[in-house]
Protein backbone atom coordinates (compact mmCIF):
# COMPACT_ATOMS: atom_id res chain seq x y z
CA UNK A 1 0.00 0.00 0.00
CA UNK A 2 2.96 2.27 1.10
CA UNK A 3 4.29 1.63 -2.59
CA UNK A 4 1.14 2.38 -3.89
CA UNK A 5 1.10 5.55 -2.50
CA UNK A 6 4.45 6.68 -3.53
CA UNK A 7 3.88 5.91 -6.66
CA UNK A 8 0.81 8.32 -7.12
CA UNK A 9 3.20 10.85 -5.61
CA UNK A 10 5.87 10.05 -8.52
CA UNK A 11 2.80 10.42 -10.86
CA UNK A 12 1.55 13.39 -9.64
CA UNK A 13 4.66 14.83 -9.55
CA UNK A 14 5.19 13.99 -13.38
CA UNK A 15 2.26 15.80 -14.31
CA UNK A 16 2.73 18.73 -12.53
CA UNK A 17 6.07 18.88 -14.33
CA UNK A 18 4.81 18.05 -17.76
CA UNK A 19 1.76 20.93 -16.53
CA UNK A 20 4.77 23.46 -15.75
CA UNK A 21 6.45 22.95 -19.11
CA UNK A 22 3.42 23.23 -21.05
CA UNK A 23 2.65 26.83 -19.03
CA UNK A 24 6.38 27.88 -20.12
CA UNK A 25 5.48 27.48 -23.80
CA UNK A 26 4.47 30.28 -23.72
CA UNK A 27 7.08 32.25 -22.52
CA UNK A 28 9.33 32.14 -25.91
CA UNK A 29 11.98 29.39 -25.29
CA UNK A 30 10.78 26.21 -23.87
CA UNK A 31 13.46 24.90 -21.90
CA UNK A 32 12.81 21.85 -21.07
CA UNK A 33 11.33 21.19 -24.84
CA UNK A 34 12.68 17.91 -25.94
CA UNK A 35 14.60 16.90 -22.69
CA UNK A 36 15.22 13.68 -21.89
CA UNK A 37 14.51 11.83 -18.48
CA UNK A 38 17.43 11.00 -16.77
CA UNK A 39 16.98 8.69 -13.35
CA UNK A 40 14.27 9.06 -9.99
CA UNK A 41 16.66 9.28 -6.81
CA UNK A 42 15.12 7.93 -3.37
CA UNK A 43 16.57 9.12 -0.28
CA UNK A 44 17.01 6.38 1.82
CA UNK A 45 18.96 6.02 5.66
CA UNK A 46 20.07 2.72 4.87
CA UNK A 47 21.11 2.09 1.19
CA UNK A 48 22.02 -1.39 1.59
CA UNK A 49 18.64 -2.51 2.91
CA UNK A 50 17.00 -0.79 0.06
CA UNK A 51 19.34 -1.50 -2.34
CA UNK A 52 18.83 -5.27 -1.13
CA UNK A 53 14.55 -5.10 -1.53
CA UNK A 54 14.75 -3.59 -5.08
CA UNK A 55 16.94 -6.47 -5.87
CA UNK A 56 14.87 -9.39 -3.88
CA UNK A 57 11.57 -7.48 -6.19
CA UNK A 58 12.39 -7.02 -9.63
CA UNK A 59 15.32 -9.45 -9.67
CA UNK A 60 18.11 -6.69 -10.42
CA UNK A 61 21.92 -6.36 -9.50
CA UNK A 62 22.71 -2.94 -7.89
CA UNK A 63 25.82 -1.76 -8.15
CA UNK A 64 27.48 -1.37 -4.60
CA UNK A 65 27.68 2.04 -3.02
CA UNK A 66 29.73 4.72 -4.14
CA UNK A 67 30.26 8.12 -2.36
CA UNK A 68 29.14 11.19 -4.00
CA UNK A 69 31.28 14.08 -3.11
CA UNK A 70 30.92 16.36 -6.24
CA UNK A 71 34.45 15.41 -7.42
CA UNK A 72 36.02 15.88 -4.19
CA UNK A 73 35.49 19.49 -4.50
CA UNK A 74 32.57 19.55 -1.47
CA UNK A 75 28.57 19.91 -2.74
CA UNK A 76 28.33 23.28 -4.53
CA UNK A 77 25.83 25.35 -2.70
CA UNK A 78 24.51 28.51 -3.53
CA UNK A 79 24.94 31.47 -1.33
CA UNK A 80 22.31 31.46 1.35
CA UNK A 81 21.96 27.27 1.90
CA UNK A 82 22.46 26.54 4.91
CA UNK A 83 24.13 22.72 3.90
CA UNK A 84 27.55 21.33 4.62
CA UNK A 85 29.34 22.07 2.15
CA UNK A 86 31.34 18.58 2.96
CA UNK A 87 28.62 16.43 3.24
CA UNK A 88 28.62 13.73 1.33
CA UNK A 89 25.75 10.91 0.00
CA UNK A 90 26.55 7.08 -0.38
CA UNK A 91 24.79 6.50 -3.53
CA UNK A 92 24.05 3.68 -6.42
CA UNK A 93 22.40 3.52 -9.53
CA UNK A 94 20.63 0.74 -11.69
CA UNK A 95 17.44 -0.26 -13.92
CA UNK A 96 14.28 -1.00 -13.05
CA UNK A 97 11.98 -1.91 -15.37
CA UNK A 98 12.71 0.79 -17.74
CA UNK A 99 13.52 3.80 -15.25
CA UNK A 100 17.53 4.21 -13.68
CA UNK A 101 16.53 4.50 -9.77
CA UNK A 102 19.01 6.90 -7.73
CA UNK A 103 19.33 5.61 -4.35
CA UNK A 104 21.09 8.27 -2.04
CA UNK A 105 22.08 7.97 1.55
CA UNK A 106 23.18 11.31 3.38
CA UNK A 107 26.32 11.11 5.59
CA UNK A 108 28.35 13.88 7.07
CA UNK A 109 26.42 16.91 8.36
CA UNK A 110 22.91 19.14 6.79
CA UNK A 111 22.66 18.70 2.86
CA UNK A 112 19.39 18.52 0.59
CA UNK A 113 19.43 15.14 0.95
CA UNK A 114 19.57 14.70 5.13
CA UNK A 115 17.07 17.49 5.03
CA UNK A 116 14.51 15.92 2.90
CA UNK A 117 14.83 12.60 5.09
CA UNK A 118 14.40 14.26 8.08
CA UNK A 119 11.46 15.83 6.72
CA UNK A 120 9.69 13.54 4.89
CA UNK A 121 11.06 9.80 5.89
CA UNK A 122 12.99 7.71 2.90
CA UNK A 123 11.06 8.64 -0.50
CA UNK A 124 11.27 10.25 -3.84
CA UNK A 125 13.67 13.45 -3.45
CA UNK A 126 14.13 14.06 -6.94
CA UNK A 127 13.18 13.33 -10.24
CA UNK A 128 16.11 14.75 -12.98
CA UNK A 129 16.20 15.85 -16.20
CA UNK A 130 18.56 16.67 -18.97
CA UNK A 131 17.20 19.50 -20.80
CA UNK A 132 19.16 21.45 -23.78
CA UNK A 133 20.73 24.26 -21.10
CA UNK A 134 20.76 23.55 -17.44
CA UNK A 135 21.04 27.05 -16.63
CA UNK A 136 17.90 28.09 -18.59
CA UNK A 137 16.17 25.09 -17.28
CA UNK A 138 17.35 26.10 -13.43
CA UNK A 139 16.05 30.30 -14.60
CA UNK A 140 12.61 28.91 -15.39
CA UNK A 141 11.98 26.38 -12.78
CA UNK A 142 13.19 29.29 -10.45
CA UNK A 143 10.46 31.73 -11.92
CA UNK A 144 7.67 28.82 -11.53
CA UNK A 145 8.23 29.71 -8.07
CA UNK A 146 11.31 26.65 -7.16
CA UNK A 147 14.11 27.41 -4.91
CA UNK A 148 17.32 26.49 -6.20
CA UNK A 149 19.33 24.47 -3.21
CA UNK A 150 22.05 22.76 -4.49
CA UNK A 151 24.44 22.62 -7.68
CA UNK A 152 26.67 25.23 -9.16
CA UNK A 153 24.39 26.25 -12.11
CA UNK A 154 25.90 27.30 -15.36
CA UNK A 155 25.85 24.30 -17.39
CA UNK A 156 26.94 21.42 -14.59
CA UNK A 157 23.88 20.49 -12.61
CA UNK A 158 21.28 21.98 -10.10
CA UNK A 159 18.53 21.15 -7.84
CA UNK A 160 15.24 23.51 -7.92
CA UNK A 161 12.73 22.47 -5.32
CA UNK A 162 9.42 22.53 -6.54
CA UNK A 163 7.87 20.83 -3.75
CA UNK A 164 5.52 23.27 -3.19
CA UNK A 165 4.94 24.26 -6.85
CA UNK A 166 5.05 20.02 -8.23
CA UNK A 167 5.63 17.97 -5.25
CA UNK A 168 9.39 17.17 -5.61
CA UNK A 169 12.79 18.17 -6.36
CA UNK A 170 13.42 18.76 -9.93
CA UNK A 171 17.81 18.17 -10.76
CA UNK A 172 19.01 19.55 -14.03
CA UNK A 173 22.26 18.03 -15.68
CA UNK A 174 23.53 18.26 -18.76
CA UNK A 175 22.90 16.44 -21.73
CA UNK A 176 24.32 13.37 -22.21
CA UNK A 177 27.61 13.30 -23.90
CA UNK A 178 29.38 10.79 -25.58
CA UNK A 179 30.02 7.94 -23.33
CA UNK A 180 27.00 8.58 -21.30
CA UNK A 181 25.36 5.92 -19.79
CA UNK A 182 22.21 5.56 -22.22
CA UNK A 183 18.80 5.81 -20.65
CA UNK A 184 16.86 2.69 -21.04
CA UNK A 185 15.67 1.94 -24.16
CA UNK A 186 11.65 2.28 -23.42
CA UNK A 187 12.77 6.24 -22.42
CA UNK A 188 14.31 7.82 -25.62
Amino acid sequence: MRALGKGFVVMFALIGIIATIQQLRGQGAVPFEGATFSHIGIVTPDIMKTAQVFADLYGVTVPEPGIYDNRGEGLAVPAGANWNKAARARTTRFAVAGTFIELLEPIDGPSPWADHLEKYGMSVHHIAWRPKGVEQARLALLKQGGKWVMGSGGENMAYVDMRDVVGVTIEVQPPAGPGAPAPPSDLR
